[in-house]
């Protein structure tokens, strides 16, 4: 008999719930027309409540709207256990908690319900043919080498918010890895700036030797990798002591640098040595020295780590190397209908992290090459500013900004409709971009 009024007490308290599930679906029906926002906002407040608990961090959102459906994404945890039975029993997240404390302001019963409204604006939009629309939460970072300046885009809008002043010839720029501050070569006054990415302040330095123009880091953030053309050297920067624990001697003016995944090299390519030296990241000795096309220009291992790929700004090319072997796998050439060779000279570089597409820059051509990864063969190439010389993925790897010298502009690359969709003007001498998502 216990059992039994035990089972029936559950099974009441089940359907009290779905009846009270119902009920407030059905006045949220009654009145649509005053709430069609209000999925927006419970959603928000559901991603921001995801991460309410963890000190120091930062939530991103994208909302995707489309023909067939509308996506939430956001870059926060998971519902915990107690969230879930929140959200089936209908009560606040807080009240399930039993007192504890929390910085939650959300109550993911009541907001999650009310989400069941974007079934209704959806069809609004189909019904009204209105245009689908994208809201990015990027914010793209661009060194100006002539304006001595940073100038920042909202990648939602696609316009530029803010210029701030910098040191002289502003060039390479990295994202620290807690998305707190960004890493910029000052290359005149010989110096890496830190500069905080809430102010736009610059907030420290880092002893980067001469004439600093490319670096980068290491996997886990703790180190900066800087190529001094001047001294034919590779300075190695703990960023957080700010201090300089060693120089590798490397060919004549190096260029291009990059660090694999798994953090055991570092690649160097000297521009008149036409060398790519692979480098032991834990002895910082030379290990072995590639030869490369004319002029390397960049250095990009993929995401796997079993690639590194080097473009050749003279020959205009790019070879691709096997890292377990260290020997060249194929050399990939680029002809433009109506462009002269001369005037096609690959420079930077990205790979989709799945190793799908390769986007070359071609600088001169005002081009951005499109290189199937997996079979190595160009299919495709898009027309941008003039002086095409970086490039930057964003974070979901849909768009592709390069940043256009001569045009002093950045272009816009839909990667999913394979189109180039803005150019926006940023100031003199774009040279390098960052992306924060």
């Amino acid at each position: 008999m216990i059992d039994s009024i035990e089972n029936g007490r559950k099974e009441d308290g089940n359907r009290s719930i779905a009846d009270k599930i119902i009920k407030r679906l059905h006045d949220l029906d009654q009145t649509v027309e005053n709430n069609q926002g209000r999925w927006a906002w419970e959603l928000l407040k559901n991603a921001k409540d995801s991460i309410s608990d963890e000190e120091d961090r930062t939530v991103s959102v994208q909302i995707l709207l489309n023909e067939e459906s509308v996506e939430f994404k956001h870059n926060g945890t998971y519902f915990s256990e107690l969230d879930i039975r929140g959200l089936i029993n209908q009560i606040s997240s807080k009240v399930a908690g039993e007192g504890q404390p929390t910085k939650k302001t959300g109550r993911f019963g009541t907001g999650f319900l009310t989400t069941h409204l974007l079934s209704l604006i959806c069809l609004a939009f189909w019904l009204t043919g209105l245009p689908a629309y994208t809201v990015l939460a990027d914010t793209l970072y661009v060194t100006l080498e002539k304006d001595n300046a940073l100038a920042v885009v909202d990648g939602a809008t696609g316009k530029l918010t803010k210029t701030v002043k910098i040191g002289k010839r502003p060039r390479g720029i990295v994202l620290s890895k807690d998305q707190k501050q960004l890493y910029i070569a000052a290359s005149d006054d010989n110096t890496l700036q830190i500069v905080d990415t809430a102010s736009l302040k610059v907030v420290g330095k880092l002893p980067s030797d001469k004439d600093p123009e490319s670096f980068a880091m290491d996997p886990k953030g703790e180190f900066l990798y800087v190529s001094n053309e001047d001294d034919n050297l590779v300075t190695v920067i703990d960023i957080a002591k700010r201090k300089a624990v060693k120089q590798v001697p490397v060919g004549v003016e190096p260029e291009g640098i990059a660090v694999s995944p798994d953090g055991q090299w570092v690649v160097s390519t000297s521009e008149t040595t036409n060398m790519a030296h692979w480098i032991d990241r834990t002895k910082l000795e030379i290990i072995d020295n590639t030869l490369v096309d004319p002029r390397p220009r960049s250095a990009l291992f993929t995401a796997d780590g079993k690639q590194l790929w080097v473009s050749s700004e003279i020959a205009g090319n790019v070879s691709v190397f096997d890292v377990a072997t260290r020997q060249l796998v194929k050399k990939i050439g680029f002809k433009i209908p109506a462009v002269t060779q001369e005037k096609i000279q690959p420079v930077g570089m990205r790979i989709d992290k799945n190793r799908r597409y390769a986007y070359v820059a071609l600088g001169p051509s005002s081009r951005v090459a499109v290189i199937d990864a997996q079979t190595l063969e160009v299919v495709d190439y898009y027309l941008v500013g003039q002086r095409v010389w970086n490039l930057e993925f964003s974070p979901d790897e849909k768009k592709l900004y390069t940043v256009n010298g001569l045009s002093n502009d950045i272009s816009i690359i839909d990667l999913e409709n394979r189109k180039v969709v803005k150019s926006v003007p940023v100031g003199q001498y774009p040279w390098g971009v960052a992306v924060k998502p």
